[in-house]
């Protein structure tokens, strides 16, 4: 694993439009830097986007690749956004946002207009969030109530699974989710030590990982990817490194340590990987998404 670069302000964006910028700023003087404070979720899409939320902000900042530009999205019809910690994109382009305080999920178009509030009511600690193409549901952790909710893009509850305990399909203060290509979920059960697989129906699958101080165990997981060959990516905030796994548990890689130098991770968070096997990571304390790359000649 190679570390190719990261994302921390609007000047770590270029594109066609960088030097109209530039010129813009000589004229009419620079302007308000955008940079990430606690980045926690991360989501990215073909589009090129990488859609960061920060709770330090507190907002959700795009960085468009592609068009070289980046934006910082945080108004609601009820204020601003207070305490964003999960972001998924659908196959739409629409960016869902779980902000844990306010404890609902906040809708943007694929334009970055706010649409709407989905599990008012419903949802007391929002964290990870999913968005599953091939159902079409949106799945939230809640952490306080130890479950995970199924809605649809709507806001419509559809179906709610797990519970506080130890048992498989059961939880203790569970954080970040990813589903893979078969609408398998993958859910870090943070205080159980371990990451839980569930079928679309909701039933536990099995899980990879135990409490521990080793490679292969956790002391804090926290963030979760997977990539189109189902290998895992999971953060930990103590170890402060990323192991990946395959789909039946087996440990094939781990890397970062901790420090702020390039490759060193302060309380990783959230997790994306892209189609070019691009890992983006959220270096929450070290105030960045750090990226890299999967090379040839390495696991996975």
């Amino acid at each position: 694993m190679v570390r190719v670069g990261q994302l921390h302000s609007d000047r770590d964006i270029v594109g066609e439009r960088g030097l109209f910028a530039a010129l813009l700023e000589t004229v009419a003087g620079a302007a308000e830097e955008i940079a990430l404070v606690t980045p926690m979720g991360v989501a990215v899409d073909a589009r090129g986007r990488v859609v960061v939320a920060d709770p330090g902000l507190p907002g959700v900042v795009i960085f468009d690749t592609a068009a070289g530009t980046t934006r910082l999205l945080r108004e609601t019809d009820q204020g601003n956004l207070d305490t964003p910690v999960g972001v998924a994109i659908d196959d739409t382009g629409a960016i869902y946002v779980t902000d844990s305080v306010l404890a609902a999920v906040a809708c943007f178009d694929a334009a970055g207009a706010f649409k709407r509030w989905l599990g008012v009511g419903l949802l007391q600690r929002p964290t990870g969030i999913a968005f599953d193409p091939a159902t079409k549901r949106l799945l939230v952790v809640d952490t306080l109530t130890h479950t995970l909710v199924a809605l649809d893009r709507e806001g419509k509850p559809l179906a709610t699974f797990g519970e506080r305990g130890v048992a498989a399909g059961q939880f203790n203060y569970p954080l970040y989710i990813a589903v893979d290509g078969t609408s398998q979920s993958w859910v870090v059960d943070s205080l159980n030590g371990r990451v839980q697989r569930l079928d679309p129906q909701g039933r536990p699958r099995g899980s990879i990982g135990r409490v521990g101080d080793s490679a292969g165990s956790f002391a804090r997981a926290k963030g979760i990817a997977v990539d189109d060959d189902g290998n895992l990516y999971v953060s930990d905030a103590v170890f402060d490194n990323v192991q990946v796994f395959d789909p039946r548990g087996r440990l094939l890689l781990v890397f970062g340590q901790p420090g702020s130098g390039d490759g060193d991770l302060l309380l990783p968070a959230g997790i994306a990987v892209d189609s070019q096997d691009h890992v983006f990571v959220a270096d929450s304390s070290n105030h960045r998404v750090q990226i890299f790359q999967l090379v040839e000649g390495t696991a996975p």
